[in-house]
This record gives structure tokens, sequence and C-alpha cells, in this order.
């Protein structure tokens, strides 16, 4: 399962299709926390899917935050929780999400980069190059 952090990328991406290519291939999820700091419409077109998966925290979440919010968001924080409680899940990242990558790997998540995903996920080349343009506009 991948968790992914970048909603509004998936957003964009299920305007286009190639969420259902996407889907197809693996198992998506995103963090309840974090989907909720998205407008409705981001949110609707994610809830609304019923092959992502929208992820609680448990109660633990408060307790293993507290120190690790100098340079994150409690929603990042929670996109990094739901692949620490998942075994074998991997958490997406996108460009921005730089501070993710070093408490991904202080928690010993893995991640990949939200490009690299799309390339070992799709084999399309058509797609890819959609994609391309997707995530620059």
């Amino acid at each position: 399962m991948f968790v992914i952090n970048d909603i509004e990328l998936l957003q964009r991406l299920g305007k286009h299709k190639i969420l259902e290519n996407l889907m197809r291939h693996c198992l998506l999820a995103v963090s309840a926390i974090r989907l909720n700091d998205y407008s409705f419409g981001v949110r609707q077109v994610i809830e609304t899917n019923p092959d992502i998966k929208v992820m609680p925290v448990d109660n633990d979440f408060e307790t293993w935050f507290t120190d690790k919010r100098k340079y994150l968001s409690v929603s990042d924080l929670s996109s990094i929780y739901v692949a620490f409680i998942n075994e074998g899940t991997t958490l997406v990242l996108s460009g921005e999400d730089r501070f993710l990558i070093s408490e991904a790997k202080s928690n010993r998540v893995a991640y990949l980069q939200f490009d690299d995903f799309v390339i070992r996920i799709i084999k399309d080349e058509r797609i890819l190059q959609l994609y391309n343009l997707i995530k620059v506009a």
C-alpha cells in the first residue's frame, strides 16, 4: 500500500484518469487528518473513490508526534504515522515535502518521491507525459 501525502496532486491525477491507472496496479491510501486540510471539493473527490483508503490514526498518535513538531504540521506527521503503523506501507512524497524525508528516515518509514512512484507504477509513455504536464500545472 502507498500512503499519498500530496492530496491535491492526487485529485488532479483523478481528473485526468491517471489515478485510475495507478489504482489498477497498487493500493492507495491517505491520512484522514491530512485529508481534512483540503477544501471540500478536493476531499469529495478522494472520499467518493472507494479504491482510496482514508486511514485514521490510533490513540497513540498524539504521544508519538509530540516531540516531532519542529518543522512539520500535524497532518504531515499523520501521513508518516499511518505509514509507520501499517507494516509494508510506503509513503509517497512530493517535491515540497523536504522535511518529511528526514522524519520518515528517523522513523524507518519507507518513502518514494511522487515522480519515482509514478514511473515505477505506470509503464505507458503517453500517461507519463501527461503526468509531467499535470504536476506542473
